[in-house]
């Protein structure tokens, strides 16, 4: 099993499109072939701190995740609204 998480920051004014286009996603993504979990926490209501947790079967169910048509746009479209790169990590469960 591969977990996934991200601690991210939109710029000022962009958290609420980010939080509508993650939402948009979301059932799709869970529904792809290895998801396990995909889920979305904030900080608090005035904080711009984001959390994602994911969970895939494998990493090659990740990857492919990564490859949909729908993730690749979701990324052109929200990557302008953070002006900094995001804490990532990626663990496999053994």
């Amino acid at each position: 099993m591969i977990i996934v998480t991200v601690k991210s920051a939109p710029i000022e004014g962009r958290k609420e499109d980010f939080l509508k286009e993650f939402n948009a996603i979301t059932e799709t993504v869970r529904q792809e072939n290895g998801c396990i979990e995909y889920e979305i926490y904030q900080k608090d209501e005035q904080s711009n701190i984001l959390f994602i947790f994911e969970k895939w079967e494998s990493q090659e169910a990740l990857d492919a995740h990564l490859a949909t048509p729908h993730m690749k746009a979701f990324f052109e479209k929200v990557t302008p609204w953070f002006d900094n790169e995001n804490d990532m990590s990626v663990y496999e469960v053994k």
